[in-house]
């Protein structure tokens, strides 16, 4: 059946409930330990490149502005070892979110703004010192013979050219892609490479028909069956089952049938891996035009064979905030149905009250999971107040996880959260911030993730009533290990929780364990 789903007003928050709950569930000391180093080390590098512009324009000798000459290596090594704290801490590749005007993320941490303001004078101070130290006596000399024979200016601008060319190529080293690379972890488990193949496109997502054959989604708009070399054969075969499709995205597999989410039209034909924002158009205005004009579905393609027959949309006209926040992921449930994920608000996150000038009457689906009959029937909202969870998994507790993309909200910063999804939790999205108050939260994170581009999840059995949440990020493969208690209840281990599995070139969005423990 082709159902529409009108789904009332805008979201209405829940009741308030006692912060304390909220505090006890989360442990603030280890969530925001690892976030404060990574902050800390991006102020002081920030402080650092202002400095660098700032004393080009003075002719001095060095050493001498700021204090005796000790004092530049001793600043220099204060300031390597934060930014060596934050490379531990997390990652550095979100810097433009943690940098923005809005971003409470430092603010929130440290607790107050001014000591804020001091931790931002001491990096820059830091960064004065050690600008002043190796321009003028490590650069300067060694390219002032070569200076001397051009005009007076040539002896500052070689050394400043030369000084900036490394630090652009040692930024590069740091933001360009990786090669897939086994990482040993920090706790005892390992990861092993058997194999890599290659696709000619980007994987959005996958469902497994076995343990070497499956579908994947590949922007912008076919479905692929491959199937993985078994039984003495060599090659990694692909074939096209589908294609002329508006940004297809989920897939599940229920029966034999192929249940695929797909965007529909969106303000840009190509959007690729940036937010769609047409010319002459603001991104906030990009986003309500999106969600004004979209026209998400869920399509049921029966199996037939290697093939698959016609599809048949089951819902549509679903609201959709952009490529990235749309229609998500889909999976079955132990109860028959058929469980999804869309994507809430993403430029507008801080901004919630324009929705107002949204002309549609399903706004309250977005940043939800809901549930339906595999026919479409039975539409019911599972919860509330998320921002972008693109990808589900069952737990072995029979419980549906997810993790929550990181984003501003009305108030603080919402950061890459793991979540329980829970019959009519509210997760605050998007009036609170993960650190804020929950004044509207129901549902506190299990965990907060360093990092962003949280992709897929999956769960593996690691023995002895220990689990893993397999968590695919931009650039990393994680595993968040979970103890289960006497009841079965699973509990975020307390100690080595976090192991890095496995390095990457790109997003991690489809994750599935197979037999014999691969």
């Amino acid at each position: 059946m082709n159902r529409q789903i009108s789904g009332g007003a805008a979201p209405a928050p829940p009741e308030p409930h006692a912060r304390e709950r909220y505090r006890a569930a989360v442990d603030f000391t280890r969530l925001s330990a690892r976030q404060l180093a990574f902050d800390l080390g991006v102020v002081s590098l920030v402080g650092f490149v202002l400095v660098l512009v700032a004393v080009a324009f003075l002719r001095q000798d060095g050493g001498r502005r700021f204090g005796p000459v000790w004092a530049a290596p001793l600043g220099g090594a204060l300031a390597v070892g934060v930014l060596a704290l934050a490379l531990w801490g997390g990652d550095v590749f979100d810097v433009p979110d943690r940098l923005s005007a809005r971003d409470g993320r430092l603010f929130r941490l440290t607790g107050s703004r001014g000591l804020s303001v001091l931790v931002v004078l001491a990096s820059v101070a830091a960064g004065m010192i050690t600008a002043d130290f190796v321009v003028h006596r490590l650069v300067r000399p060694a390219v002032g013979a070569a200076a001397r024979r051009g005009p007076p200016w040539a002896h500052d601008a070689v050394a400043w050219t030369l000084f900036l060319a490394v630090a652009a190529v040692a930024g590069l080293g740091l933001t360009l892609a990786r090669p897939p690379e086994a990482l040993g972890g920090r706790g005892t488990f390992a990861v092993d490479i058997e194999a890599r193949y290659a696709l000619d496109g980007w994987p959005l997502a996958g469902a497994m028909v076995d343990g070497t054959s499956g579908y994947l989604s590949i922007y912008p708009d076919r479905i692929v069956r491959f199937e993985l070399p078994h039984d003495g054969q060599e090659r990694f075969s692909v074939n096209e089952v589908a294609d002329g499709l508006r940004f297809p995205h989920g897939l599940a597999i229920d029966g034999d049938t192929l249940f695929v989410t797909e965007t529909g039209p969106l303000l840009c034909d190509d959007p690729g891996l940036v937010f769609c924002v047409p010319a002459g158009m603001t991104a906030h205005e990009a986003e309500l035009a999106t969600i004004e004009g979209s026209a998400g579905r869920v399509l049921a393609f029966p199996i037939e064979g290697d093939e698959l027959g016609a599809p048949q949309a089951i819902l549509s006209d679903l609201p959709v905030v952009c490529h990235q926040h749309a229609l998500n992921a889909l999976e079955p449930g132990p109860d028959g149905r058929l469980y999804m994920a869309i994507g809430g608000l993403g430029v507008l996150g801080d901004r919630p009250e324009q929705l107002a000038s949204v002309d549609r009457p399903d706004l309250n689906l977005l940043g939800t999971v809901v549930s339906f009959e595999p026919d479409g029937s039975d539409f019911v909202v599972v919860a509330r107040g998320l921002r972008n969870p693109y990808d589900l998994a069952w737990g072995p507790d029979g419980r549906l996880y997810s993790v929550d993309n990181d984003g501003m909200t009305a108030q603080g910063f919402r950061a890459e959260e793991v979540v329980a999804i829970t019959h009519g939790a509210h997760f605050g999205f998007p009036f609170e911030g993960t650190f804020d108050p929950p004044e509207l939260r129901t549902e506190p994170p299990l965990w907060a993730l360093p990092g962003d581009g949280t992709a897929a999840v999956a769960w593996v059995d690691l023995g002895e009533r220990e689990y893993g949440l397999l968590i695919g990020q931009l650039f990393v493969l994680r595993m968040l290990r979970f103890d289960a208690g006497e009841d079965g209840a699973l509990r975020v281990a307390r100690d080595n929780a976090l192991d890095d599995l496995l390095a990457m070139p790109g997003y991690a969005t489809f994750v599935a364990p197979l037999p014999g423990g691969e």
